[in-house]
């Protein structure tokens, strides 16, 4: 028997205890024990147990209280210690009460004999700031009528706090309370490690505000943590709640959450989402069994177009919620499946219009099935799956389908593969490429006009976010952009119809790839046939368009749009190098054309196209040009400037080819100069042409036709004039006049081309010219010397050189001095008034 006072650095108490030792059977004795300590440390509460206490409960107190203080401790036993802790009632009693006071109580310590390395024990937030009652009975432990806080959720205050281990040499703890508190204080609880993976990471990024009530039970197996179990309620009044990042703001919530680690139930929760009431039914299990299906949760309400506007998450998008008006009811069902939501959202889109070409436009009151899915690919679902994939499905009326499928196993979610399908009939079934997006789109009438500014809206300054930050399996895979700024791989495109800027193409099909920067496609239209690649600018070489096209038609309607779009002025242009093997230009078959063009920038600053080829060849004839056509600037300085060389096999068939059929027959020769004009190389500006070209033509005959059918060789057609003077040239110029040769010089200057020495050898006469035509205004004014009867005496006539300076007066005035007869022979004529009504004058007797 003891009775004394117990007092050190740590405690001070008084120590009652009667021991008797063993009696026949026992080991240990019989000890009837009281003790009272006013103070202790509670993290010293199990030094001073007695060491009968199993080692596991012993070690459960140590680790499991921390800072804080154990006042009024009393110590209770009584009974034989061989059965101590006397778990059953007739063995004995063993007790130890204490006030708890401002203690941090770590209900889940340690590390369990059930964990490991590659099983860490998940992190529970402990209790602090605790105050209540703490009642140790044989070989259970009781905390009760305790208030708290949690660790991580500071502005939560606990009351009517429990906690309970039932046995201490197998800790199972169970802590229930209630609290009120801010709701974004409750969903920072519910993303601690231990809390997060029972309710499978969901609410791991989420984030809300209001003050909300929650009531909290868990049950934690010391070591067995995989049988952990939690239960709670939430109840919402009023909050704002954001589930995970990019997801449409819940507002205004009310109503009440019931929540496990199986899963949740919603009970009345209704609020206002997108703009509009919803109201939010069922539930969600994390983790469903094949032998319990997926427990979906269903949203009903109302999305308007302003809600959309406002969520600002979706920015990508917002240029398209800014042509919407109106709203929709819609109904959501979410499911989870293997930690990601599974989503499908369908509407009818009644009450919500969108100002879109057809068939994407709608009016208010018309109706257009919207569905959209989300979720994992089956393959992902699969028990064996090595990769982690989801997929977007979108479908509205029968007119639009798309398919989007991303890798979201790294850091970020990749987009692998996608297709769209658009017709205004019935869209085609999505095809998916291997890899990339694919597009597919037919239409009978496609009308560029109405796309391209409403694309145009869609597209200026869109952000990528085809490849969005992803938190791995958490639900937050599903947070991307709803509208990425996806570059198509593939493009398929059918249409009977297209129409831009007045030009039409018909029965055109595309068919088109991208690798990289590189574009393929290949056309098909009845104006246009061939092979196009076009590779995008990068920052060590510019852009590259090289096509090789069978056939290209290019209407008189689209030569201002080339030249538009040649002209316009980024810091790089396309290198152009194009083959058309068939060029019909302004409607004039021109044979086959070859372009080779750097768009660079001169010495002046300015973009200017530099033709190292510009080719156009047919049976007829062959251009050859080069030069520079720089497209911008001040109007004096916008110029096409070209040296050339025309090879003619045919005079006749390439005038014929050029749209001024039956003025010449035959004639081969050549043509070789300069030239240059303000505006592009395909509208030559006839009142700014200047330069120079010297002709060199055989064997041809001008025919009978129309005065004015030509420009410059319009002029040159003698058979008017005697139809018009009734001269007596008539056996001469009745079939047209027949030369063996023309030749001469040429200048123009403004649009004023002048010649002093055109010579034409005839088989009965010589035409020599002199003189001015205004090609811009169409009017001339020229002298024509005919000689007839051409024959060896006057063949010096043309073979003969006409000094360009002196002119053909100065040259006839020395030839006529040693030939009086040739003279009186000679016929002079002045040309003059308009080409379509020249008037023709003879001079002299």
């Amino acid at each position: 028997t003891c009775s004394c006072q117990l007092s050190n650095a740590e405690l001070q108490g008084e120590v009652q205890l009667t021991w008797t030792s063993p009696a026949a059977g026992q080991t240990a004795g019989t000890l009837d024990l009281q003790s009272t300590i006013k103070r202790l440390e509670a993290r010293q509460v199990a030094r001073y147990l007695p060491t009968a206490l199993p080692e596991p409960a012993r070690h459960y107190l140590r680790d499991a209280l921390k800072q804080g203080s154990a006042d009024n401790v009393k110590l209770k036993v009584r009974g034989n210690l061989d059965q101590f802790p006397f778990v059953q009632p007739h063995q004995g009693e063993f007790q130890v009460t204490a006030q708890l006071n401002r203690v941090t109580y770590a209900y889940a310590p340690g590390t369990g004999p059930g964990t490991s390395a590659a099983s860490p024990l998940p992190e529970w937030p402990a209790l602090t700031e605790l105050t209540g009652d703490l009642l140790i009975e044989r070989d259970s432990l009781y905390v009760k009528g305790a208030k708290a806080r949690l660790a991580g959720a500071p502005s939560l205050a606990w009351s009517g706090l429990e906690a309970s281990v039932p046995h201490l040499a197998d800790p199972v703890v169970e802590v229930r309370g209630d609290a009120r508190g801010p709701l974004n204080e409750t969903l920072r609880l519910m993303q601690t490690p231990g809390l997060s993976r029972l309710v499978s990471q969901v609410l791991d990024k989420s984030s809300g505000n209001g003050t909300a009530d929650i009531k909290l039970r868990l049950s934690l197996p010391v070591n067995h943590w995989e049988q952990t179990r939690a239960a709670g309620q939430l109840v919402l009044n009023g909050n704002d709640l954001t589930l995970m990042p990019q997801v449409p703001n819940l507002q205004r919530l009310r109503g009440t959450v019931q929540f496990s680690e199986t899963g949740l139930v919603v009970q009345g929760v209704q609020g206002r989402l997108l703009g509009g009431e919803a109201r939010l039914e069922g539930g969600l299990r994390w983790t469903p069994s094949t032998a319990e299906p997926p427990l979906p949760l269903r949203i009903q309400g109302y999305a308007s177009a302003d809600g959309l506007r406002q969520h600002r998450d979706w920015q990508a998008a917002s240029r398209l919620w800014a042509l919407m008006e109106g709203g929709a009811s819609y109904t959501a069902v979410l499911q989870w499946r293997q930690g990601l939501p599974d989503l499908v959202v369908t509407s009818n889109l009644q009450g919500l219009s969108l100002q879109a070409p057809a068939p994407l436009g709608k009016s208010a009151e018309s109706a257009q099935a919207f569905r959209l899915e989300y979720g994992l690919t089956p393959e992902t679902r699969t028990a064996v799956a090595s990769r982690w994939q989801d997929q977007f499905q979108l479908s509205i009326g029968t007119s639009l389908r798309a398919q989007l499928v991303r890798d979201i196993g790294g850091a970020q979610s990749r987009v692998l593969r996608g297709g769209i399908s658009l017709s205004p009939d019935a869209a085609p079934a999505v095809v998916m490429p291997q890899e990339g997006l694919g597009l597919t789109a037919r239409f009978i009438d496609l009308n560029l006009d109405q796309w391209s500014p409403w694309l145009n809206k869609l597209s200026a300054g869109t952000p990528n976010t085809a490849n969005a930050p992803n938190s791995g399996r958490s639900g937050s895979a599903a947070s991307s952009d709803p509208l990425p700024d996806l570059m198509p791989s593939a493009l398929a495109l059918s249409t009977q119809r297209l129409t831009s800027e007045g030009r039409t193409l018909h029965n055109l099909q595309v068919g088109a790839t991208r690798q990289g920067d590189l574009w393929r496609a290949t056309v098909s239209a009845d104006e246009v046939n061939g092979n196009i690649e076009y590779r995008l600018a990068s920052s060590t070489q510019s852009a590259r368009l090289f096509a090789r096209l069978a056939r290209l038609v290019i209407p008189p309607s689209a030569v201002s749009q080339v030249d538009t779009l040649l002209s316009d002025q980024p810091t790089s242009m396309p290198a152009l190098d194009i083959v058309v093997n068939d060029l019909e230009l302004k409607g004039k078959r021109l044979g086959r054309a070859e372009i080779d063009a750097v768009n660079r920038a001169n010495a002046q600053g300015q973009r200017e196209w530099q033709l190292n080829k510009l080719n156009l060849s047919n049976p007829d004839a062959t251009f050859t040009a080069r030069g520079n056509w720089l497209p911008s600037g001040p109007p004096a300085q916008r110029r096409t400037q070209l040296d050339f060389t025309l090879d003619v096999q045919d005079a006749g068939d390439l005038l014929g080819r050029l749209g001024t059929p039956g003025l010449v027959r035959q004639g081969k020769g050549k043509m070789v100069g300069q030239v240059g004009w303000s505006g592009s190389p395909m509208s030559p500006d006839y009142a700014s042409m200047s330069g120079q070209f010297n002709v060199q033509i055989e064997r041809g005959q001008f025919l009978k036709s129309e005065p004015g059918a030509a420009r410059l060789f319009g002029v040159l057609n003698l058979q008017a004039l005697p139809r018009r003077l009734m001269l007596d040239f008539r056996d001469v110029f009745s079939e047209g006049f027949a030369f063996d040769a023309f030749r001469g010089d040429v200048t123009i200057q403004q649009g004023m081309a002048r010649t002093n020495n055109l010579q034409m050898k005839g088989v009965n006469a010589a035409v020599l010219m002199e003189g001015q035509a205004d090609i811009a205004r169409e009017t001339q004014d020229i002298k024509v010397v005919v000689v007839p009867e051409f024959n060896a005496g006057t063949a010096s006539l043309f073979y003969g050189t006409i000094n360009p300076v002196l002119g053909l007066t100065s040259y006839l005035a020395q030839y006529f001095l040693s030939r009086p007869l040739v003279k009186a022979n000679t016929q002079e004529f002045h040309v003059s008034g308009s080409w379509s009504d020249p008037q023709v004058k003879k001079v002299g007797p």
